[in-house]
């Protein structure tokens, strides 16, 4: 019999189940061989370990982690059905009225269709028929009291169904993967208006209605730079020595690294043994609602019309001055483009050296009256 070095060796490799905060991380061998890993997310810490025991016993049973439904597939209301179900205990009450409002204007014109099968022909169709588009018969019909800025908010609450339904296997695919930059333009139109810096005094007049529980939290966004989205996925397991390691699945542009400051490091929480969210809400969820929430009632209490997303801005437009724009790309996820949209400040700062400038010389480019003869 021949033996075979150990390095050529294949060996079985275990089903691995594990529960990190609110999220299951699981990998095990397919039924066609191949090794796979799957992470979802929960609620809270409590609904994730409950999941873990299911998948461990569908594992130890030789099944499949996860139950493959063989139901139909959803259609649109079903999706919004089960997303305000799973999330509208945690929205505030108007929270929740404006969101059962959107399910019922989707519901109204797209409810009928699977979610699989929505282009974005359709998506665009329901939003010149809310917008009361002149070229349409139907329009006549409308009030024409529907703003761009409800029909906005109505398909982003579609794509936050859909993408809640795809990450818990309820649905297969949706739309909203597949959009081009231009569709997506089009659907969810930029606000005029850019975004700007937050100085140190107004950033603490906002802090100071804050509850204490997201402080450090919004502290460590300022200075990191990170989308909120990274902000309430980041893990302790991603913290080695003085960088922050963000994740593809915790970053819409792709893994980076983000330098961990002594700063940084001291507005992180105690780190409990299982690891899991650096960042979670009062309750061990996660934050990302709720802070989002904490920072608009605080930013109405102090007469401030900042957004949350600012506080990247002000990190960006602080770099900008210091190092060049690929080193601010790299550390903060953005792009060339992206970049420039956060340099406007830099710009007007140049404007106004340039008045300042221009009020010593003069219009003839001297200083004064007596200097423009002398050089006569």
């Amino acid at each position: 019999m021949e033996i075979l070095p150990s390095k050529t060796r294949r060996r079985k490799e275990r089903p691995h189940v594990r529960v990190r905060g609110c999220a299951l991380d699981v990998r095990w061998n397919a039924e066609d061989g191949i090794r796979r890993r799957k992470r979802v997310e929960y609620r809270s810490p409590a609904a994730a370990a409950k999941a873990e025991k299911e998948v461990a016993g569908r594992l130890e049973n030789g099944l499949e982690p996860f139950q493959q439904a063989k139901e139909p597939a959803w259609t649109v209301s079903e999706t919004l059905a089960f997303y305000l179900e799973q999330h509208g205990p945690d929205m505030k009450a108007r929270s929740l009225e404006r969101a059962k409002e959107h399910k019922r204007a989707l519901a109204e014109r797209l409810g009928g269709l699977r979610v699989e099968t929505i282009t974005f022909d359709a998506l665009a169709r329901y939003r010149r028929e809310r917008m009361n588009d002149p070229s349409r018969p139907k329009a006549k019909e409308f009030k024409g009291t529907v703003g761009e800025v409800t029909v906005k908010k109505e398909v982003a609450f579609a794509r936050a169904a859909c993408r809640y339904a795809l990450s818990v296997g309820r649905i297969a695919s949706h739309p909203f993967n597949s959009l081009t930059r231009e569709q997506r333009r089009l659907l969810f139109p930029r606000e005029e208006s850019r975004g700007r810096s937050l100085d140190a005094a107004e950033f603490e007049q906002i802090l100071a209605k804050v509850r204490p529980h997201y402080r450090n939290a919004l502290r460590f966004a300022r200075l990191s730079g990170l989308r909120k989205g990274e902000l309430c996925s980041i893990t302790w397991e991603g913290i080695r020595g003085d960088v922050l390691m963000i994740g593809e699945a915790e970053s819409k542009t792709g893994a980076r690294r983000v330098p961990l400051t002594q700063e940084m490091r001291a507005l992180l929480p105690p780190r409990p043994i299982r690891g899991g969210l650096i960042f979670t809400s009062p309750r061990g969820g996660r934050l990302y609602n709720a802070l989002n929430s904490a920072w608009r009632d605080a930013r109405a209490e102090a007469g401030s019309d900042a957004r949350l997303h600012d506080l990247r801005h002000s990190t960006a437009t602080a770099l900008l001055d210091l190092v060049d724009a690929g080193a601010v790309g790299e550390v903060l996820g953005m792009s060339p483009a992206t970049i420039k949209t956060y340099d406007h400040a830099r710009f007007e700062r140049a404007r106004a050296a340039f008045e300042k400038m221009h009020s010593k010389t003069g219009a003839n480019g001297a200083e004064g009256k007596d200097e423009a003869r002398k050089t006569r």
